[in-house]
């Protein structure tokens, strides 16, 4: 047991975990430990996105202070801790909407539709990102930018076709409806 204690760098006291979630207000031990929890969960599930480790630690402190009152006593702290963390990053990340467009990149190895050949002015100004012309770490979008590029490549990528309720087929201003709704989100 002594052994496997040993191969971590820190050790985290569950025992101030636990505390975190049971006293009123938590001590600054039970706080530490669970910034361990929070820096366990980035390191060894989201370990790219550690630049934003402020960010992320914010994040899960806000969710865990939210969750404290519906804590179990018969459940281990720290899995409660670890698991609310890991999903309420996970939650997170996935809607950043971040465009990845390795799929389609570079363009001279694609066959290119004639449709998107010719690019819409809204997709236009993104060409040379897209096909690999123009090199970006993270392109900052507008909301609108980035429902535009990801309506655009939906619907220029082969998938299952959905057939909407017949409703929405029937009314007149269906589309312009749901491109509205869909920029609210």
């Amino acid at each position: 047991m002594a052994e496997q204690n040993s191969n971590y760098k820190y050790r985290i006291d569950k025992e101030a975990v636990k505390r975190f979630f049971i006293d009123e207000k938590p001590s600054k031990e039970s706080i530490k430990a669970i910034h361990l929890v929070i820096k366990t969960v980035i390191i060894k599930h989201y370990i790219k996105y550690i630049c934003r480790e402020e960010d992320l630690i914010s994040l899960c402190m806000v969710k865990l202070l939210e969750i404290k009152p519906r804590y179990d006593l018969s459940f281990p702290a720290y899995n409660y801790a670890y698991t609310a963390c890991r999903n309420e990053i996970g939650n997170y990340l996935n809607k950043q909407r971040e465009l990845i467009v390795e799929d389609i990149l570079p363009i001279q190895n694609a066959s290119v539709d004639p449709v998107v050949a010719s690019l819409p002015p809204e997709i236009n100004k993104f060409k040379k990102y897209l096909t690999g012309e123009k090199e970006f770490d993270v392109i900052e979008l507008t909301p609108k930018e980035a429902i535009n590029l990801a309506l655009f490549c939906e619907a220029h990528r082969p998938s299952r076709k959905v057939e909407p309720p017949e409703y929405l087929k029937r009314h007149a201003r269906a589309l312009s409806i749901l491109y509205r709704l869909i920029l609210k989100i």
